[in-house]
């Protein structure tokens, strides 16, 4: 009879045992997971804010251009051709994919320093160098969470349709 007892709490202590390791291991991926999500949710929140301010940016270089002719509406295609002109900006290039933009860059003053050249570094590898002539007519902003943005009143910030995205609201 002792020996059916003590088999029996040897079983128990296994099912302890094995219930322990699965609880710490379900703990520990989670905790990856959490960490994985805030990575990612990161790097999504840094690209749409470097989009915020190139749009912000293009859209106070509006601003000073529709000054002298407040007839002509902006357009988000105006827009988006100033914005992505600006270091840090993340865009879609047509046959090459989405990256961010590297050059041009600001001078100390806050100005484009324009060469006519736009290099992009593509998130799948590689930098690619392109003529200013070439690269509008290509590239397009994009949300880096596949969002479309839209601009309303020249003077409110532009948004993102992706539910919940935090583009600046």
């Amino acid at each position: 009879m002792f020996a059916g007892r003590a088999g029996v709490a040897a079983v128990d202590m296994l099912l302890v045992g094995l219930a322990l390791v699965s609880l710490l291991g379900l703990v520990l991926f989670e905790i990856f997971h959490v960490r994985t999500t805030d990575r990612i949710l990161g790097e999504e929140d840094t690209c749409a804010r470097k989009n915020l301010t190139a749009l912000r940016r293009a859209m106070d270089l509006a601003k000073v251009l529709g000054a002298a002719d407040d007839s002509t509406p902006v357009t988000l295609l105006d827009l988006q051709t100033n914005v992505i002109h600006f270091k840090g900006c993340f865009v879609e290039v047509e046959g090459h994919g989405r990256g961010t933009v590297l050059h041009p860059v600001l001078s100390e003053n806050g100005k484009v320093e324009n060469d006519g050249k736009v290099k992009v570094d593509f998130q799948k590898g590689g930098e690619m160098e392109f003529g200013l002539e070439d690269f509008v007519p290509k590239a397009r902003l994009v949300c880096p969470v596949g969002g479309t943005y839209s601009v309303g009143a020249l003077g409110s910030l532009p948004w993102c349709n992706v539910p919940g995205h935090g583009l600046g609201h």
